[in-house]
């Protein structure tokens, strides 16, 4: 069978390199897992935007929109071709209700970004601190 209405059956989405999967501020509830290729992670700053990661096979991006329904964090661009595959949020929640390894997965993931995030501030402070 296949298509949308049967719920094992993923569609994939590919992207041309230089595609943007999602801009930041957009909304959105589905994250991606990368099954090939890499994704570039951009965030505003000021006028430009800055690269903060690249996600190659076997990471996802969007689970913050997926899990919470906040806005996209970040834009993130195809850095090659890509082929991913989307869980929208009432996917995502059954898979971890159903497997405790992806509920893990994501976890970790949060948890390394979180104190990379943490590391990044500190950073900063400490150079406002000595531009004093």
């Amino acid at each position: 069978m296949g298509g949308m209405d049967h719920p094992d059956t993923i569609e994939h989405l590919n992207l041309d390199p230089g595609e943007v999967l999602f801009c930041e501020g957009d909304s959105g509830t589905i994250l991606y897992v990368v099954a090939r290729g890499h994704l570039r992670v951009e965030k505003a700053s000021g006028d430009m935007n800055q690269t903060v990661s690249v996600i190659g096979p076997g990471e996802f991006v969007g689970e913050m929109s997926a899990l919470t329904g906040s806005r996209r964090s970040a834009t993130v661009i195809a850095e090659d071709a890509c082929d991913l595959m989307p869980y929208d949020s009432d996917t995502l929640e059954a898979l971890i209700l159903k497997s405790p390894t992806v509920a893990l997965r994501i976890i970790r993931l949060l948890a390394s970004r979180l104190a990379e995030t943490t590391d990044r501030i500190t950073l900063i402070d400490s150079a406002l601190t000595q531009a004093d």
